[in-house]
């Protein structure tokens, strides 16, 4: 039986759909009040330095409008970056446990993140970070991104080497953040991470994330190579 010959089928099926939907969404008023400040930012793609950026952009969000509660959500093999963060939610999400659940995803034209914090008239720092002076002179090349971040050309490595050898660094490429006294790199979680530890950091813009750098790292710079 062809439903395009039946409207009054076509109707009856709409409203069915219609009480679904309304029983599925319908919340009893002390469980709402239960999670009406729960506010749920989700990223479950490839770009892990995402996931760095809200860790570290959250408390300005809180800050912002006090009394929200900002949960992030991960899969799970992204949740190291957010180790010892509280209100993190990974694998199997209940929707029903926020009062808003916002799931972020990159449309290859600009940045999710930054977009996300302009439409909630939220500054994207600066992020309060001490800066910390290593002795060890340790330079740090990270050259691999995510699409839509470009890995470093081979000209841009050798550029980012010589602006390391100008201060006197040793250099290892992709090497260990921590107790480096500069990290230079392209959008990364290392990258955005290191910023927060008080490290210096230089970023070599190949994505959409350069503006977002700037207001999250003033002190930081940018090596147009």
């Amino acid at each position: 039986m062809d439903v395009v010959q039946r409207p009054e089928l076509v109707e009856e099926i709409a409203e069915g759909l219609n009480t679904f939907l309304r029983v599925r969404h319908m919340i009893p008023l002390p469980e709402y009040a239960k999670i009406k400040d729960k506010y749920c930012i989700a990223y479950f793609g490839n770009c892990d330095e995402y996931l760095v950026q809200l860790k570290f952009l959250r408390p300005i969000m809180e800050k912002t409008y006090p009394g929200i509660q900002v949960y992030l959500a991960c899969k799970p093999s992204a949740l190291e970056w957010l180790e010892g963060e509280e209100n993190v939610v990974t694998g199997t999400i209940n929707h029903r446990e926020f009062g808003y659940f916002r799931e972020l995803r990159c449309d290859m034209r600009s940045h999710p993140v930054e977009a996300f914090m302009k439409e909630s008239n939220i500054h994207c720092g600066p992020v309060r970070a001490i800066p910390i002076a290593s002795p060890t002179k340790r330079g740090v090349i990270i050259q691999n991104g995510m699409l839509p971040t470009r890995s470093m050309s081979m000209d841009q490595i050798l550029a980012c080497r010589k602006f390391l050898f100008s201060k006197s660094c040793t250099i290892e490429m992709d090497g260990d953040i921590e107790n480096a006294d500069i990290v230079v790199g392209v959008e990364s979680p290392k990258l955005f991470q290191a910023g927060a530890n008080g490290t210096q950091v230089a970023l070599v813009p190949t994505g959409f994330g350069e503006n977002l750098f700037k207001s999250m790292y003033p002190r930081g710079t940018v090596l147009n190579f």
